[in-house]
């Protein structure tokens, strides 16, 4: 069971985009990518990430420039997908435009009225699951529970 240690009780902590293999290098053998990134020549072990945190933990909105396989392998998680043709309505930031301000749990209608107009799906990844993000594809993640899970960027 993933437990945080005794003095973070109570706060939200969240390892992200960690390169798993260079911290487990044993874990190349358990941890393969799909064949099919393989086959398509698109294979690089550097691009396997660990994402660990406790429950309420994740990723602000935003969006990766590759194709990118979450797979889930300890707890749950809820996944909010939005499509890139509501970006303007997400309010990308100037010096970063692949990152939203706006707080998916809770959104200021006031300071970001266009958010309204967003539709999204809403996924609840467990243990087992892949969820494929294509690029250009805005979502945003949080931990149900404490989780655990590996992503391939390719």
């Amino acid at each position: 069971m993933l437990r945080p240690p005794a003095e973070a009780a109570g706060r939200r902590l969240y390892m992200a985009q960690h390169p798993l293999f260079d911290y487990v290098p044993a874990l190349e053998d358990d941890v393969r990518q799909p064949e099919y990134i393989r086959v398509a020549g698109k294979s690089r072990a550097d691009l396997t990430n660990v994402w660990m945190g406790t429950a309420g933990s994740g990723s602000n909105l935003h969006f990766d420039s590759a194709d990118n396989l979450l797979v889930q392998i300890v707890g749950e998680k809820r996944v909010v997908l939005v499509a890139p043709h509501f970006s303007k309505c997400l309010y990308p930031r100037e010096e970063r435009p692949n990152v939203s301000p706006v707080r998916v749990d809770a959104p200021d209608l006031h300071a970001f009225p266009l958010f309204r107009n967003v539709h999204a799906q809403v996924l609840h990844l467990r243990p087992g699951d892949a969820l494929y993000i294509p690029p250009a594809h805005w979502h945003w993640v949080q931990s149900i529970t404490a989780s655990i899970s590996v992503n391939f960027w390719f």
